[in-house]
């Protein structure tokens, strides 16, 4: 082989590697005390519908502010993922985080909550796979209310998301409501139909 085929070769696998790299690596979008946001590689060849636009962020607003989960951590007692405050805030960026993904990227979304007093108060976290398709805003839960050491460095291990090929639900359970549907044989799988708002006239 030639030393420029050689060369050539090298920055062909190089340029193969990161474009790998770019696609199975999770990348850091978002991070508050309520929550944290990546981009994660979909699971699956056929495209999602992203970037998404034309949603409103007070219809992702009520959605957090609606989902009620069974804990585990909370002995089978049902309770709000979010506040009302908190599931404003989160809605913002999820949606900002919506308009910046691509076909092929899921969202990471973990969701944390606070118990106790200033000196006592403990975090919770549950992981959630997010996508947009033609059924609209599907999230996919993972490990739910689970304790969250934030002592344990940078390595600390964020609570996984759920997947699309098998159900991997732990520490309780999604409640039903009449407002969203589960995917078929999922219990882990809840499907939001996303109200879009007309595009607005620009000339006055």
């Amino acid at each position: 082989m030639s030393r420029h085929n050689s060369h050539a070769l090298t920055i062909f696998v190089a340029a193969l590697s990161l474009l790998l790299l770019a696609r199975v690596e999770a990348a850091h979008l978002y991070s508050s005390s309520l929550t944290e946001i990546y981009s994660v590689a979909s699971e699956t060849e056929a495209p999602n519908a992203h970037p998404v636009h034309g949603v409103e962020r007070l219809a992702l607003a009520k959605l957090f502010a609606s989902i009620q989960i069974s804990s585990d951590r909370e002995k089978g007692a049902a309770i709000y993922l979010m506040s009302e405050l908190n599931a404003e805030r989160v809605a913002e960026q999820v949606l900002l985080s919506l308009r910046r993904l691509r076909a092929d990227q899921d969202m990471h979304l973990v969701i944390y909550r606070s118990i106790g007093g200033s000196i006592s108060s403990k975090r919770y976290a549950t992981g959630i796979r997010v996508f947009a398709d033609a059924s609209g805003l599907n999230l996919i839960f993972g490990q739910l209310d689970t304790f969250q050491d934030d002592f344990r460095g940078p390595d600390r291990k964020i609570a996984p998301a759920g997947s699309r090929n098998a159900v991997r639900l732990k520490g309780g359970s999604i409640i039903a409501a009449d407002w969203f549907e589960f995917k078929a044989g999922r219990s882990d799988w809840m499907v939001y139909p996303l109200p879009k708002q007309p595009k607005s006239r620009l000339r006055m």
